[in-house]
């Protein structure tokens, strides 16, 4: 599964010679490669919160992301961090993040587009720590 998000990563960041150009390419490969590894929910589970997670939990582990959900913000709120332990193009992301890192991120709104989630990928913010980078989500909280 890594040659896929690998060939999109790279693909995308050597198509296009202007930077805006060649960012939006990235953006878009890594929605449509969400989109497609994602494993579907099944047609009698709706798209909660959790179950959403779970699955892109699921694709990033298996993508070698190490992932880890994390409750964000203060009690009551709906906002949820995914750390990132471990990044399988740590080069590229030093030297490109500016590509690498809004591919990740879009990879996971495409995969919770699909499952429709009600979640949004917000922000990532590459390297936070100094072995992790931290996905920010935001959605509505559980009814």
């Amino acid at each position: 599964m890594t040659t896929g998000s690998s060939s999109a990563c790279c693909s995308a960041g050597g198509a296009a010679a202007d930077p805006a150009e060649a960012r939006a390419e990235a953006t878009e490969a890594g929605r449509a490669r969400g989109r497609v590894l994602v494993e579907p929910l099944r047609g009698d589970e709706p798209p909660t919160p959790e179950r959403s997670v779970a699955r892109l939990l699921a694709l990033l582990d298996g993508l070698g992301f190490a992932p880890r959900s994390e409750r964000g913000g203060g009690t009551g709120t709906p906002d949820r961090r995914i750390r990132l332990r471990h990044c399988p193009f740590p080069e590229l992301a030093e030297e490109y993040g500016g590509l690498v890192c809004p591919l990740h991120l879009e990879l996971m709104q495409g995969a919770w587009d699909r499952l429709g989630a009600p979640l949004t990928a917000g922000r990532l913010e590459p390297f936070a720590e100094p072995e992790s980078c931290l996905a920010h989500s935001t959605g509505t909280p559980a009814a």
